[in-house]
């Protein structure tokens, strides 16, 4: 065989490669919808209920977030620029504008994508944290927008409200990712400087993750009283860091 009908051997060899890998990709996206939509047809029949019960709760992730004093330290500020300059990146004409146009399969992939690049923006490449889009799997669960789990090093996106037809739950879930990603950041600079030896803190203060730690150790529910959760000093920061973001997006 000649060098050139070699290398054109290896090239068709290698498209068909990329073109398989990319269908079994899509075809993995597609289940993830019709699972998405197979778990939560049980509970669109009582929707109504659902949001009478949770509506308080979730009213209250739609309210301007407030923050008690948010003084961030330049480390989160810095990566509040990054994050601002992804999303903007990310949904050139507007993240409402961006998801209206694309389909169900389309939504799961862009926050697919911008989980990762989230990861950057907070610097949590090292962490091996894992990200799960996932439909919600009880009735409680259809009001949580998504959660980072230390146990799991696992950040948690509820992935009915990214097909949802509704764009603020859509939308919300962009701040959602960056609000929960701060709790895996403040995670990480506790873990690392409580490690032998030391790690990356990521740029926080000794006080500021001394302050994370004691708050980590005595952590409020909502179930406790909503305002006391809420500027409890890893959700100020959480918070405070989703303000700024939506400020600069919204």
């Amino acid at each position: 065989m000649g060098l050139f009908s070699w290398i054109k051997e290896k090239t068709s060899q290698s498209a068909n490669w990329v073109k398989e890998k990319g269908k079994q990709v899509a075809n993995w996206t597609k289940e993830l919808v019709q699972e998405v939509k197979e778990i939560t047809q049980p509970y669109v029949e009582k929707l109504g209920d659902t949001f009478m019960r949770w509506g308080d709760r979730i009213k209250r992730r739609f309210e301007k977030p407030k923050s008690k004093d948010y003084s961030p330290e330049i480390t989160d500020i810095e990566a509040a620029q990054r994050a601002i300059q992804t999303i903007k990146r990310k949904f050139p004409n507007g993240i409402s504008e961006t998801l209206q146009e694309q389909n169900e399969v389309e939504r799961i992939e862009t926050f697919q994508d911008l989980a990762q690049e989230a990861i950057i923006d907070l610097q949590l490449e090292k962490t091996n944290l894992e990200v799960q889009i996932v439909p919600p799997q009880t009735e409680e669960e259809m009001s949580v927008f998504g959660y980072f789990s230390r146990t799991d090093n696992t950040l948690f996106i509820n992935a009915e409200f990214i097909v949802s037809d509704n764009m603020d739950f859509a939308k919300e879930q962009v701040y959602t990712i960056y609000h929960e990603l701060m709790h895996a950041r403040q995670w990480a600079a506790v873990c690392a400087w409580a490690s032998t030896p030391p790690g990356d803190t990521l740029g926080y203060s000794v006080d500021q993750i001394l302050e994370f730690a004691n708050n980590f150790a005595h952590y409020i529910s909502p179930r406790e009283g909503y305002e006391i959760y809420r500027f409890q000093p890893v959700e100020n920061g959480a918070f405070g860091f989703e303000s700024k973001l939506k400020e600069e997006t919204n």
